[in-house]
Formats: C-alpha cells, sequence, structure tokens
C-alpha cells in the first residue's frame, strides 16, 4: 500500500513538471512572438531620437532586439538597443559617414509597456558620458 501512494506520488510530480515545462516553453514561444512585435511597433513609432536636446538627425541603427519569458514575473521583458547619429564626418571626396555618437539600451515589459531600466551613452570630447535611469515597481 506504501509502495502504490509513493508511486502515485512520483507519478502526479513528473506529470505536474512536464506540464510546468510546456507551459514555461508555451509563454517562451509567444514571448518570442509577442516580442517581435513590439519590437516592429517600437521602430515604427521611434522615428525621432534625441539625447540631452541633440536630435539624432543623421540616422540611427538597432541591434537585434533579445526576449526573454520571465517565470517569476510572469511576463516578456524584451532588450533593446540602437547607436545614433547626430552628424557624419566627410574626408575629401570620400563619401561621407555617421559618427555614431549616441548610444541607447533598455529593457522593457513587453506586455505593460514599461521601461524597467534603460541606459544613455554619448561621446563627446572623446569622453563617454553615461546617463542611467532605473525605473522600480512601486
Amino acid at each position: 500500500c506504501a509502495f502504490l501512494i509513493i508511486l502515485l506520488f512520483v507519478v502526479t510530480l513528473l506529470f505536474y513538471l512536464q506540464t510546468q515545462r510546456k507551459q514555461i516553453l508555451e509563454s517562451s514561444i509567444k514571448c518570442s512572438q509577442d516580442g517581435l512585435k513590439f519590437f516592429n511597433d517600437y521602430k515604427t513609432k521611434n522615428t525621432n531620437f534625441s539625447f540631452e536636446g541633440r536630435t539624432i538627425s543623421n540616422g540611427y541603427k538597432f541591434n537585434d532586439p533579445v526576449y526573454h519569458f520571465s517565470g517569476k514575473l510572469n511576463t516578456c521583458l524584451i532588450s533593446i538597443g540602437y547607436a545614433g547619429s547626430t552628424h557624419s564626418t566627410c574626408q575629401g571626396q570620400k563619401q561621407c559617414v555617421p559618427v555614431w555618437d549616441i548610444q541607447h539600451a533598455e529593457i522593457t515589459d513587453v506586455y505593460t509597456n514599461k521601461v524597467l531600466i534603460s541606459t544613455e551613452n554619448s561621446k563627446e570630447d572623446s569622453k563617454f558620458q553615461q546617463q542611467e535611469q532605473v525605473f522600480m515597481n512601486k
């Protein structure tokens, strides 16, 4: 009788763990899909970036986003980063190239659109100046 109770407990535990893994996998897949949509919308909506009053008028380029489903927070997080250019350099008759002098990165909750942490770096006078903002859930 004790053997059957232990066996039943083990089978129930294995079933529970398998169900949990399946739910985490499904949530991770959904997070990837929702994160990609969020990223594409983010790029479409955010076309005019600025940093400390300077407009990033010479273009910007995005890094590949990273998505992660957090079981602890029960939400989908995305890491977004981009480099921006406020001016170009030209050498002689050669084509002008943008100077990527602004860097931005943030981690955002995909489902609430809340930025959890962000950082921006500006390269001025060969020195990097960094500003960080951390937003806490209250």
